[in-house]
């Protein structure tokens, strides 16, 4: 249904709204310093409204079939790309959680290792992920959470061929006398509070 046309799904929770919003930042930046070292095209972080979802994609600059041929799939996924990114949930999967994958996927992308541990492959999406509630539940969340972008990506890199790159980086986890404890990132979104799957419906999607 188009955005202008929908007069059903017009609640505004306002505690809902400030945990999308403060979790959304957080991993913004976790996004960007992966981004960051990249020396391809590549976009920024991305905010998709259908979904809500954050993205950062990196580009060969070799070209690759769409997935299919609907127009947003046909226009956007017809280039060779790693994406990593941070979704608050979805009807298929009702966690939040870190993503990344290839397009096209090269032979042997499922296999190997990953950090963190905690990290793993969902067969259903066809992508890594790493629940949010494992993040902020770590002790320095802000160090742990680059730790899961840099191996699927570099292992990616290799496959794809994108060579215009440094190797991904985790960012430097931060050293206090008082380890974080996930304080700050503690007011995490949490789909069960609120549905999405009106607005996720908008964005035609993998996930």
């Amino acid at each position: 249904m188009p955005l202008d046309e929908d007069t059903e799904h017009a609640s505004y929770v306002p505690d809902v709204v400030g945990a999308y919003f403060a979790s959304a930042t957080r991993a913004a930046l976790v996004l960007a310093a992966f981004r960051a070292p990249y020396r391809g095209r590549s976009t920024p972080v991305n905010a998709w409204w259908g979904s809500f979802d954050l993205a950062v994609n990196l580009f060969s600059g070799a070209p690759a079939a769409p997935p299919s041929e609907d127009f947003i799939m046909r226009n956007a996924m017809d280039a060779q790309e790693v994406a990593v990114g941070w979704w608050p949930g979805s009807p298929t999967f009702r966690k939040a959680a870190f993503y990344a994958y290839a397009h096209p996927a090269p032979d042997g992308f499922a296999a190997g290792g990953l950090s963190p541990r905690e990290a793993h492959r969902d067969e259903a999406l066809g992508e890594y992920v790493l629940d949010w509630d494992d993040v902020v539940g770590s002790r320095e969340p802000h160090g742990f959470a680059p730790e899961f972008a840099p191996p699927s990506s570099t292992r990616v890199r290799c496959a794809t061929g994108i060579r215009r790159c440094r190797p991904a980086r985790s960012v430097t986890r931060r050293r206090s006398a008082e380890p974080d404890h996930g304080r700050g990132w503690r007011r995490s979104f949490d789909p069960s509070r609120r549905s999405i799957e009106a607005t996720s419906s908008a964005k035609t999607s993998r996930r």
